[in-house]
Formats: C-alpha cells, sequence, structure tokens
C-alpha cells in the first residue's frame, strides 16, 4: 500500500480551493478597448456613459458610433485629447468584430461600436492623463507640496488619479494664471 506524502493540511488546502471553484460563476472574459478624449468628456462619460458620435469618417454614408481601438491612440493616429479611457466590454471578441471599422496598412484595430452597446457592457476608468502632476504643480504656483494635496483633497481643485498618481488638469493652470491679483482693479484702464 502506498501512503500520501501530503499531510492532513495540503489535504484540507486542496479541499479548500475544490470548493471555492465550486462556487465561483464562470466569469466572462470580454475585450479590453481604449477610447482618447478630453477630460471634460471623460469625466461626463464616467458619470453618464458614453454618446453616440455622428460623422461621415471619409464616406458617403452617416455613421453613429463610439471610436474605440485595441491600443491608445494619439494625434498621429487621428486620436485628439488628453486622456485614454481603459473600456472592458464583457462580450465576447466575435461579438466586437462585427464593429470593426477596416482599413489598409494600420497596425491597429478600430471598432464603431453604438453607445447602448458600450453602455450595457462597460467597465471604464481612465488609465492615462496628461495633466501636471503635483510636483509641477507646487513648483509653478510656487506653493508647498502639501497645500497641492489638501486643494486636491478637499475638492477646491479637480484631479484624476491615474494609478498611484495624482495629475491635475492643465485648465486649473490657466484659470490660476487668468485670475486678477489681488489689489488690482478689475476693469477700466490702467493708471
Amino acid at each position: 500500500m502506498k501512503r500520501s506524502r501530503a499531510g492532513p493540511f495540503t489535504r484540507e488546502v486542496k479541499l479548500l480551493t475544490r470548493r471555492r471553484k465550486a462556487n465561483v460563476a464562470p466569469r466572462v472574459r470580454g475585450v479590453i478597448l481604449y477610447h482618447r478624449t478630453h477630460y471634460k468628456a471623460a469625466r461626463a462619460i464616467l458619470a453618464n456613459g458614453f454618446k453616440d458620435g455622428v460623422g461621415t469618417y471619409l464616406t458617403r454614408h452617416t455613421h453613429r458610433g463610439v471610436w474605440l481601438s485595441n491600443t491608445p491612440l494619439d494625434i498621429n493616429e487621428g486620436a485628439s485629447g488628453d486622456t485614454v479611457l481603459e473600456v472592458r466590454l464583457n462580450i465576447r471578441r466575435a461579438e466586437i468584430n462585427a464593429y470593426e471599422w477596416k482599413e489598409e496598412g494600420k497596425g491597429y484595430r478600430e471598432f464603431l461600436v453604438p453607445a447602448r452597446v458600450v453602455n450595457a457592457h462597460m467597465a471604464v476608468r481612465i488609465i492615462d492623463f496628461d495633466g501636471l502632476p503635483v510636483r509641477a504643480m507646487a513648483s509653478l504656483c510656487q506653493i508647498p507640496r502639501s497645500r497641492v494635496y489638501k486643494l486636491v483633497r478637499t475638492g477646491v481643485w479637480p484631479a484624476v488619479r491615474v494609478g498611484r498618481r495624482i495629475r491635475i488638469p492643465e485648465e486649473v493652470l490657466k484659470a490660476l494664471m487668468n485670475r486678477p491679483i489681488a489689489g488690482e482693479p478689475t476693469t477700466g484702464p490702467t493708471p
């Protein structure tokens, strides 16, 4: 008779693992796609979902949908904006392939998917943002980094967290630069 080298602890671990696997529902793999847009539009998408864009897109016919790609695109590929969204769609790859926009010579895949399809099956998050890091914002405003963190934490300055990094939109800096300096007249001719 052969003896098992596994002790009672090893047998318990195997039993627990089998039980966990039996209780876990099968996971849909889904598809991960990317969408580049501007910061304000990204916030609207996170709050309310995508909206269909309408255009002819170098054809004679009008098309509607949301442009998604299999890699994050930049201005060289015709995508504009300072924010990249990762869109996880819980649908099969074969279903998303029906929306592929095929062009010769591209090193990436693009999809024009109706917003209703995207919104029904998506989980979205910001993965890249071209805003200013806290250190740069503190330097430009000539204030300590702790003050910048406090302004972000209290909501005075909007910010985007990308992983462990905090990015502040450039619009905040532009608004600060356009604000009148204390003691200066806001209207009328200067003396």
